[in-house]
């Protein structure tokens, strides 16, 4: 999957279902790219094929995934970044909650 160098989670439920959080930016040449598109995707199995995936951040950095013991909803603990002229910097630390649900709409595709 499309991924600059940073940070990602990755997760699986009760349910067997595995999430996955990442940067989902990757640059034409192959070289580092900027740290974009946040994103979660779901593998129902095991990883051989991703959803779509729900975009939570424009500019983002590390994070970190995890799924509440009722398996409803999916949560993403993150970096959010801001743009300051040519720069980017941290604003904050951010928690995205997702229904579950919202895997169930996005097509599978190999990634």
């Amino acid at each position: 999957m499309p991924d600059p160098v940073c940070c990602a989670g990755l997760v699986r439920a009760q349910s067997g279902k595995i999430f996955f959080s990442n940067c989902a930016n990757k640059s034409a040449d192959g070289k580092s790219a900027p740290r974009n598109h946040l994103t979660v995707r779901c593998s129902v199995d095991d990883c051989k094929t991703w959803s779509s995936g729900v975009e939570i951040e424009r500019f983002a950095g590390y994070s970190d995934v995890a799924v509440s013991p009722d398996g409803k909803w999916v949560f993403c603990f993150y970096e959010k970044r801001t743009l300051k002229g040519n720069d980017f910097f941290i604003k904050g630390l951010y928690l995205a909650k997702i229904d579950i649900n919202n895997f169930r709409k996005r097509g599978l595709n190999n990634e």
